[in-house]
């Protein structure tokens, strides 16, 4: 009489936890626990897991693209003109042409114009002459050379 009571009892508590366990996903894994008389296998409940999160957007996103122009800034120059590249020891100037042709020494003269003679166009913002310093030219910065 006790082993069929005992085996009541289980029964009605896993029945009892199942009916508590209302909307959570079932799932069995048998638990199987030998008696003399019968045999008792238990069901064992977990939670569903329910995804309450709101969906973000992604934070990397890319604007669309529009057919507006972008506008490059407009970069003022001090000075412009037409004039020849010119090695001065191992030193490159621009020398321009004329009565009051001026030997500029560019801080920002790419290797592509690093030659002899070469005809160039260009525009330049000019650069501080340090103090009690000899220079092979006026010191520019090289906005456009061509």
């Amino acid at each position: 009489m006790f082993k069929s009571t005992t085996t009541q009892i289980i029964a009605v508590a896993t029945t009892i936890m199942l009916l508590t366990a209302c909307g959570n996903k079932k799932t069995t894994s048998p638990e199987v626990t030998e008696n003399t008389d019968t045999l008792v296998q238990t069901t064992t409940t977990q939670p569903e897991v329910t995804d309450n999160s709101t969906e973000t957007p992604p934070t990397n996103t890319i604007a669309e693209k529009t057919d507006t122009p972008v506008e490059k800034p407009v970069v003022k120059a001090d000075v412009s003109g037409k004039g020849t590249i010119v090695q001065k020891g191992d030193i490159w100037v621009i020398r321009t042409a004329g009565s009051e042709g001026t030997d500029y020494l560019p801080s920002n003269l790419t290797k592509a114009f690093q030659v002899d003679g070469k005809a160039v166009t260009f525009e330049a913002n000019l650069d501080e002459i340090p103090p009690g310093v000899r220079m092979a030219g006026r010191p520019v910065t090289l906005v456009s050379i061509k």
